[in-house]
């Protein structure tokens, strides 16, 4: 069979199998990677009660408790989201559903921040080649200045610096989200 190490939180083939069978309370319960000794508390009125304990590796341990996490929108249009779980254990509910919560921020998060990053990028590629362009357009602007005496701006380079000046804005208010 295989045993379930959880510090390195892997399956670990052996021959050792968790046992099946009746045991008492402080009486310990030995295998090749694991000892267990279960011990009475306020929780346990009588010894005749029998309990059925069922160790399981965190995969399957999540997998059951995702597959009972209810998720429903607060408001019909709103982001913010209800998730309930129910059990025998609060304590151990709350912090499923905590960490649970977590976990969907964080995801969230990182997901907007990449979206962020790639508007960013995108408008800093935008803006290298309108820069090019303007310089393009203002150097042969300076030129006709030179050989007509003239000081007009072209509606080309007008337009150019317009869009140039839109993406920097567009740019500083996308460096604002992140921040």
């Amino acid at each position: 069979g295989q045993s379930y190490n959880f510090s390195s939180e892997l399956f670990q083939g052996t021959s050792g199998q968790i046992p099946s069978g009746t045991y008492n309370f402080g009486e310990w319960i030995e295998g090749e990677s694991y000892r267990i000794k279960i011990e009475r508390n306020s929780d346990f009125l009588s010894n005749e009660s029998p309990i059925q304990i069922m160790m399981l590796d965190y995969g399957s341990l999540a997998r059951r408790y995702a597959g009972r996490v209810a998720i429903a929108p607060l408001a019909k249009g709103s982001s913010g989201i209800s998730l309930s779980l129910t059990g025998g254990i609060p304590e151990k509910i709350t912090n499923y559903v905590n960490a649970y919560s977590q976990v969907y921020i964080n995801q969230t998060l990182e997901s907007k921040v990449r979206v962020a990053d790639n508007t960013i990028e995108f408008i800093n590629a935008q803006l290298v080649e309108i820069e090019d362009s303007l310089d393009a357009v203002e150097s042969i602007l300076q030129k006709f200045r030179s050989s007509k005496e003239t000081y007009d701006v072209s509606a080309e380079g007008s337009q150019l610096y317009k869009q140039f000046s839109d993406l920097e804005t567009r740019r500083s208010e996308e460096l604002a989200k992140i921040r």
